[in-house]
């Protein structure tokens, strides 16, 4: 009876160890699929970020940030992309002085007369002398023969305030013709625009020449 009992109780305990094992097997594999699900979650988690880094913000397009336009390009250096106006601007103000004492110095010394262009920046007047006038070829070809200069009145100083006094220019434009010695041939100072032809004739006429420019 005894050796039935103790083979029974060893039995019952074989089962319990056989129990537990298979619980703690269990458990073991469920930390096992709990901590291999993680890292799969976590690998895929990597992985999207390595294929979709974050994306920078692209700053928004200016002037000077258009996209394939560097700094340089849209900021070109003065003169290798003249305007229009600029060029136009160019032409007619080449071969001006500013100063009205160099060029009666320069016009004694060569015997040239003078022609001395009185305008300002905000004078529509003045402009349209400057480059529909002053820059017809026939007009330009006469004054190549005078010292040219430009008083620039756009802002009132007391320099071109006491030239306009000396020359009488009280209005805008005023265009002066002098003669080599320093005489102000005054009945042929212009004071309003006027087309080339027009003006071709007057300097003609200062110039003791005849219709044709003889």
């Amino acid at each position: 009876g005894n050796r039935s009992q103790q083979r029974g109780l060893r039995t019952f305990w074989l089962a319990m160890a056989l129990v537990l094992l298979g619980c703690a097997a269990y458990g073991g594999w469920g930390v096992y699929r709990s901590l291999a699900t993680s890292q799969k979650e976590l690998g895929t988690v990597g992985a999207a970020t390595l294929e979709k880094p974050v994306q920078k913000v692209a700053p928004a397009a200016t002037s000077e940030t258009l996209p394939g336009v560097t700094e340089k390009q849209t900021s070109a250096p003065a003169g290798e992309q003249p305007s229009v106006q600029t060029a136009a601007k160019t032409a007619a103000t080449e071969g001006w002085l500013a100063s009205e004492s160099d060029a009666l110095r320069k016009a004694k010394e060569e015997g040239k007369p003078v022609i001395i262009d009185f305008g300002a920046a905000w004078c529509a007047a003045c402009k349209e002398l400057e480059h529909k006038t002053f820059s017809d070829p026939e007009v330009a070809r006469i004054l190549d023969g005078f010292v040219k200069v430009r008083i620039d009145c756009t802002e009132e100083t007391d320099e071109n305030s006491a030239l306009r006094q000396k020359y009488g220019a009280m209005s805008l434009p005023t265009v002066v013709l002098v003669k080599p010695e320093g005489t102000v041939a005054g009945e042929f100072t212009l004071r309003k625009f006027e087309e080339p032809t027009k003006f071709v004739e007057r300097l003609n006429r200062f110039l003791g020449r005849g219709a044709g420019g003889k």
